[in-house]
């Protein structure tokens, strides 16, 4: 919508499924949910489109599940939700990607189970959702109730922890 007027413009992707997230990075939208296709174009559960027009962008991470959550900043986009796989990494339902390119990073900090919010604060990435079990990489080695913190840079797991016994 233009913010100005409350008009609808002319931005409007057409999804092939579910879109459960967005986030704005590095001049583009990144949708993220449980869709195959966006305008036509295949794109896995994550995609760029353009902010003017909504043309899909050649970054095409893809995961093996859906997304749930999206979190931008700077070049770095964080990604969350149900899956194993970001791109051709492994990783247990949460990682990053380089908005820019769609290039996997190197930041594995790993939960067992569905990361459903993100949010990034300085240099900590705050995770909510269904897991028990996070950080370490692959699914998570230290219990966690439904909340961590990560660092942004490294993925390393933070002492925060807020035990929520629900989501």
């Amino acid at each position: 919508f233009d913010l100005s007027t409350g008009a609808a413009t002319r931005w409007a992707p057409v999804v092939g499924g579910t879109v459960n997230a967005l986030a704005v990075g590095a001049g583009r939208v990144w949708l993220g949910g449980d869709f195959a296709t966006v305008n036509g174009v295949s794109r896995r559960g994550l995609a760029a489109v353009d902010l003017q027009g909504g043309a899909v962008q050649p970054a095409d991470p893809g995961v093996d599940g859906n997304v749930q959550a999206l979190a931008a900043r700077g070049e770095r986009l964080y990604v969350g939700g149900w899956f194993g796989r970001l791109g051709d990494s492994s990783r247990c339902n949460v990682g990053a990607i380089q908005a820019r390119t769609g290039e996997i990073a190197d930041w594995n900090p790993g939960a067992n189970a569905d990361i459903c919010a993100l949010a990034v604060a300085g240099n900590e990435v705050y995770a909510g959702g269904l897991f028990t079990m996070a950080g370490g990489g692959g699914t998570g080695q230290v219990p966690r109730g439904r909340g961590a913190a990560f660092d942004a840079r490294t993925g390393r797991l933070l002492p925060w922890n807020p035990q929520a016994d629900a989501v």
